[in-house]
């Protein structure tokens, strides 16, 4: 399923809850400059596959999250940022 995350906590790195499907929350970290094509991988997270209690894996997609407009002081940084890439 799709979890919104700030595009600055994909690029910086953060931990995030994460509701489970059949209720309660996961605490997963995501890493520096995570992707987001390709899913967070929950083992045995999932719903249950057998009687025996074994449960599949849950997948999670981070979708950057660009709702917030950019402040004067964000866009300047990020500008900035844009530039010493160019540079280097």
């Amino acid at each position: 399923f799709p979890m919104m995350v700030p595009y600055y906590d994909l690029i910086l790195g953060t931990s995030v809850e994460v509701p489970m499907l059949e209720g309660g929350k996961v605490k997963i970290e995501i890493k520096e400059a995570t992707s987001y094509k390709i899913p967070l991988r929950l083992k045995g997270k999932g719903l249950p596959v057998d009687e025996h209690g074994t449960r599949a894996d849950m997948h999670v997609h981070v979708v950057p999250d660009f709702s917030k407009s950019l402040g004067k002081e964000e866009r300047e940084l990020i500008e900035r940022i844009r530039e010493m890439n160019k540079e280097g």
